[in-house]
């Protein structure tokens, strides 16, 4: 579920503060075991092939035979895998086959596949192609990039349509390509709130934890999903952060982001995504990394997440009979346990009744936790930080012995709370 989409705009970036800091670095991707990596944004649409260039990630980034070489070594170090995001505005299709028959032949079984265009439905909005220019335009030059990039990689594979605000495309594209098999998975971007316009300054810690914004969440995706599933695909967010335009100091690198991360994560499995990919940009607002390489809000929230699902969990049914703004979701462990997590997104503390069945004698207690949901610092898992090295190690657990059917549980408030419940 975990991912992470990086702009080929700031991938020297990333490699950079590997090359500075390799072992601490890539242990903060480790931290999630395999995972992907999603190069693209619009950054990728104004790209330029140059195998032999020297390689630049700025505004018009220039893609190199060497800067390939370097991330996919990044990423076999790391374990992850790779979508590669290919040029789509510059029209030049000749490079972007051979940019893409390249880093096939470099990314072997690390490749997991393409994108070709970035939120393309927005393209006339932005003055990127004429004001008539549409999906059918779109998708007949997708077509031919795709055409010739099969006839030099035969094997290739596409995520796609990569869209962000019309909801019709993703259904049309599906049924026009999805026949072709060469598409793996579906795809869209998806972010809580616009941050490039004047709705930014309603923005506040208390919107992006409503439960009016994650109801509109849950049934766009749920769209997406029943999309993806007529045609036996995975559906993934292959975009998605708090805040467009690179977030909102105070809301975006806040400790409540680290619940939203969390809370949005489990309802998205709960919904049957098969993956979210964090927009990472680094030293942005809602960046998982600061500019140092540092772990922020975000990441935080997406460790936990990994934490509490990490025994291959199956998504048990569940609801909460609570005014309060307080999620739950309940799951079992391919170790036999039972685990409940409640994410408490108020400032004050409750107590829930739960029956977990006779079955269970045991409970620990694993909580993420800060000062308050302003925080931006001082975030800790089990009360324990990420060290200087980038490792997080798993305390001793708070363990209650249960002795009847039902137990009271505490839920602090600002935190996220994981339940595990043994035999």
């Amino acid at each position: 579920m975990v991912g992470m989409n990086i702009e080929l705009s700031t991938l020297c970036t990333l490699l950079r503060l590997d090359a500075t800091h390799p072992t601490a670095f890539e242990q903060l991707f480790t931290n999630f075991g395999p995972s992907t990596l999603h190069i693209g944004g619009h950054s990728t649409d104004e790209s330029i092939w140059q195998p032999d260039g020297k390689p630049t990630c700025g505004q018009h980034p220039v893609i190199t035979q060497s800067l390939v070489q370097s991330l996919f070594a990044f990423a076999r170090r790391t374990h992850w895998k790779v979508i590669w995001g290919l040029d789509y505005l510059i029209n030049k299709p000749q490079l972007e086959t051979d940019e893409a028959a390249y880093v096939s032949s470099v990314g072997g079984s690390s490749l997991l596949g393409f994108t070709m265009g970035n939120e393309p439905e927005v393209f006339s909005k932005h003055g990127f192609r004429p004001a008539d220019w549409g999906y059918n335009n779109f998708i007949a030059s997708w077509n031919t990039d795709r055409n010739m990039i099969l006839a030099r990689v035969p094997n290739a594979h596409f995520f796609g349509p990569e869209a962000c605000c019309q909801t019709g495309w993703l259904p049309t594209f599906l049924q026009d390509e999805a026949a072709s098999g060469v598409i793996s998975t579906a795809s869209h971007h998806y972010y809580y709130y616009s941050g490039i316009n004047s709705d930014a300054a309603h923005i506040t810690i208390q919107t992006l934890l409503s439960q009016q914004r994650m109801n509109q969440f849950i049934l766009q995706a749920s769209s997406w999903v029943s999309a993806a599933d007529k045609y036996k695909l995975p559906m993934d967010i292959t975009e998605m952060n708090s805040i467009s335009n690179g977030g909102v100091h105070g809301i975006s690198d806040a400790f409540a982001s680290a619940l939203w991360v969390s809370d949005v994560l489990f309802q998205s499995a709960a919904l049957g995504i098969h993956q979210i990919d964090f927009q990472e940009v680094p030293g942005a607002a809602y960046a998982l990394f600061n500019i140092q390489g540092n772990p922020q809000a975000v990441y935080n929230g997406m460790l936990f997440y990994h934490l509490a699902t990490s025994a291959s969990v199956v998504l048990l049914p569940s609801s909460l009979n609570s005014a309060a703004n307080i999620s739950s979701y309940a799951f079992r462990g391919s170790d036999h346990t039972l685990r409940v997590v409640f994410i408490n997104k108020t400032s004050q503390q409750s107590k829930v009744s739960l029956v977990p069945g006779t079955a269970y004698h045991t409970m620990t207690t694993l909580q993420m936790h800060a000062a308050s949901l302003t925080s931006t610092s001082g975030i800790t898992i089990g009360n324990t930080a990420l060290t200087s090295s980038g490792k997080w190690t798993m305390p001793a657990l708070p363990r209650t012995t249960l002795h009847t059917a039902q137990v009271t549980l505490n839920i602090p408030a600002a935190s996220a709370t994981l339940f595990t419940f043994s035999s």
